[in-house]
Parts: C-alpha cells; sequence; structure tokens
C-alpha cells in the first residue's frame, strides 16, 4: 500500500513523523526552494505499517497454533515477517526560513543521516536527525506532504533502538 498523506496540523505531523522514524536521507536529497517557500526530502522509509502489520499476523498465528507447531514459521515464507523499505517524498509548503545544525559534521562517510523524529512547536517544524543533526523550518502555515514514489524493496533487518547511541 502507497501512501500519500497530508498533514495540516500537529496531530496529523505526528502520523507523518511516526512514518519518517528511521528513514534514510542523503544530504543530497535535501533542498530549501526559498523563492517557492518549499523544502523537499526524497527519503528511503522504512515501512513501519508493513512492519507492524506482519507482527500482528505474526503473534495471532502463533496465539492459534500449539508450541510443538511452532517450527511453520521456519518453514512457511509466506508467514514470516518481511521487512522493507519505499522511496518517499517530503514536501513542506510555506516555509519562510530554513537553518540546519550539524549537517555537513555529522553524516556518515557517504552522506547519510537517519531521521529520528518531525515536531512541531508554534509554528516550527524541526527535523531531529542522527548524530544531533537538525533542520529547523520557520511556517506560515503548515503544509507538509508524505508520498510514497517507488515500489517497495526486501530490508534486511526492522531497526533497533536498543543500540542506538545517537
Amino acid at each position: 500500500m502507497a501512501f500519500k498523506i497530508v498533514a495540516k496540523d500537529k496531530d496529523d505531523l505526528t502520523v507523518i513523523s511516526a512514518l519518517l522514524q528511521d528513514s534514510i536521507v542523503a544530504r543530497t536529497d535535501m533542498t530549501f526552494l526559498p523563492g517557492e517557500q518549499r523544502f523537499v526530502m526524497i527519503v528511503n522509509r522504512f515501512r513501519w505499517e508493513q512492519s507492524d502489520l506482519d507482527d500482528m499476523l505474526d503473534d495471532a498465528l502463533v496465539d492459534n497454533r500449539s508450541n510443538e507447531d511452532a517450527s511453520y514459521l521456519d518453514n512457511d515464507k509466506n508467514l514470516t515477517a518481511t521487512f522493507s523499505r519505499v522511496q518517499s517524498a517530503l514536501r513542506i509548503e510555506n516555509v519562510e526560513a530554513a537553518q540546519t545544525r550539524n549537517l555537513e559534521q555529522c553524516a556518515d562517510s557517504v552522506g547519510l543521516l537517519n531521521i529520528l523524529s518531525v515536531g512541531l512547536e508554534q509554528n516550527v517544524l524541526l527535523i531531529t536527525l542522527s548524530n544531533q543533526a537538525a533542520i529547523r523550518l520557520n511556517l506560515g502555515q503548515i503544509a507538509c506532504y508524505l508520498e510514497d514514489i517507488s515500489e517497495p524493496w526486501p530490508s534486511p533487518s526492522k531497526p533497533d533502538h536498543n543500540d542506538e547511541d545517537n
């Protein structure tokens, strides 16, 4: 299922933040267009919605089978959780000003960062990234769009927050 979501208030933005958590973004895949009052970012988004659905399916199947028959998860590939990512476009309109913190210094050797959260206080949208990097956008009015722009592809694992040092 491809997403196309619009956020017009803080509650809507909470949904977008959850969907963007653990997305991977390259420094070169984001830009502020001051003449258009627009900020655009292309990300490789972990599909939390699919992972959560798979977790619920696996839990339901385990609950309906005896312990002796638990090996079905290893033998039946259709019943195991599969993780995936999808390329998504984040577009934020009505951006009056943009500032970054630690963006160049904190990206890894190929220029990649992880999105940790997207938050809003008054009319300031803050995109918090790994390694203490951040993007601050001053908004005239909230208009945020998130859209999946590719087909999903398999991801070898689910992001793990237990070992984060960011």
